[in-house]
């Protein structure tokens, strides 16, 4: 009667076990193959205006975009952090324009 309580307990704590590991694997794989909760318009095309939108429960919605600082636009870009699972976050890369910058983007 003790050794079936001992298999038991045993068999208890190795499906524990198990089913913990398969939930780690699965968050791994739900994690890796998820839409990034922010995402760019133009990428990183100077020429053009672009902005960064943020995923909501309603959908996409705009949250800024590139702007002018003198003769450069400053295109905020996502970025994918390599330390941390389906992180994103947004950068500025400032770009001198050769015939100025207006509303977010360079003069053409």
């Amino acid at each position: 009667m003790i050794s079936s309580k001992k298999g038991i307990g045993v068999l208890f704590w190795i499906i524990i076990v198990a089913v913990l590991i398969l939930l780690g694997i699965g968050g791994y794989i739900f994690a890796h193959s998820q839409e990034p909760m922010q995402k760019d318009s133009d990428g990183k095309d100077f020429y053009t205006k672009g902005f960064v939108y943020d995923r909501t429960l309603f959908g996409w919605e705009v949250s800024s975009g590139d702007v002018c600082s003198g003769d450069s636009v400053q295109e905020k870009i996502v970025n994918k952090d390599p330390n941390v699972v389906g992180r994103y976050y947004t950068s500025f890369e400032e770009f001198k324009c050769p015939k100025g910058c207006q509303d977010g983007a360079c003069i053409r």
